[in-house]
């Protein structure tokens, strides 16, 4: 397999956050630190994707919390956008057991 091949099916395992099921709850495989160009983000591999959390998160799940997680039976739910005060959107998520 050439490398080229290699980083298409790396690319196409993952999806934008936005293109999860609203109300969805998406069983956590593993979750972990990646360094991005610009700094670094949380990635969570579940069972048929991978996807990475916004920026915000990665000062808010402490390493020792993402060892439990994985070590544990999680889903991240994705509930859609929400509008927040200042005019601008985020992605509503929860972590749930």
């Amino acid at each position: 397999m050439d490398v080229l091949n290699v980083l298409k099916e790396i690319n196409a395992s993952y999806v934008k956050i936005g293109d999860l099921e609203k109300d969805k709850k998406y069983l956590i495989k593993h979750m972990g630190v990646v360094k991005m160009p610009f700094g670094k983000r949380i990635s969570i591999k579940s069972e048929d994707f991978e996807f990475l959390l916004p920026e915000s998160w990665f000062e808010k799940i402490s390493t020792k919390q993402m060892e439990v997680i994985n070590n544990s039976t999680v889903y991240l739910l994705y509930k859609g956008m929400i509008n927040l005060a200042n005019g601008k959107t985020k992605h509503d998520i929860e972590f749930v057991a």
